[in-house]
């Protein structure tokens, strides 16, 4: 080969190198840059939904607690009154349009008999997706569902087979209320665990 064709190769080919050998690594670098923009975007995104997800429950678990609230002291006081009927019906038996105003509000305590277990089904249901199944909370509502299974309704009832579901139902529900207490509880924690030093 000719040693001026060996020279004028060697030339270009040093040229060629100088030209493309730093767009090569300027263009590797860039892609590089971009997948790992792209891959921080993307974990920012993940944590933003998890942090909404995680916020949503949050509001779902306070919205709870607030009408198990409201309807515990709703049920207490109209139960109260239902003893308190029942009480004047004893004493008055021969009243038989009080021994009707008794039966309605018996009626009330009879639709509350029907749904406790359905409140306790769905608490036990989420306490068993948050892992808290294992504390005593889980173990005792267990048992409450038992028992509130084993509740008759008390149409026509004496005073002391109402009064006993009366006390019953403000127990099962006092102790939902807590139990979802305790859900608040964990999704608190869930929530704000990432960003607080735990002691």
């Amino acid at each position: 080969m000719d040693p001026n064709l060996i020279d004028l190769a060697k030339t270009i080919s040093l040229e060629a190198i100088k030209v493309l050998g730093p767009a090569i690594i300027a263009g590797f670098t860039g892609y590089w840059a971009a997948r790992l923009q792209y891959v921080c975007k993307l974990k920012e995104l993940e944590k933003t939904h998890e942090f909404n997800a995680r916020q949503q429950l949050f509001d779902y678990y306070k919205q709870r607690q607030v009408k198990l609230s409201e309807g515990y002291k709703e049920l207490s006081n109209g139960l109260g009154q239902v003893i308190g009927y029942s009480a004047s019906v004893e004493t008055m038996k021969d009243n038989v349009d009080l021994s009707k105003i008794v039966n309605a509000y018996t009626g009330m305590v009879d639709v509350y008999l029907g749904i406790v277990p359905f409140d306790i089904e769905i608490t036990l249901r989420d306490m068993k997706a948050k892992s808290v199944d294992g504390t005593d909370e889980y173990q005792k509502l267990s048992e409450y569902r038992e028992a509130s299974s084993k509740l008759m309704p008390i149409s026509g009832k004496a005073i002391q087979e109402i009064q006993t579901n009366v006390h019953a139902l403000l127990e099962i529900y006092s102790f939902l209320e807590r139990c979802n207490q305790l859900l608040l509880e964990q999704q608190i924690e869930g929530i704000f665990s990432k960003y607080v030093n735990k002691a």
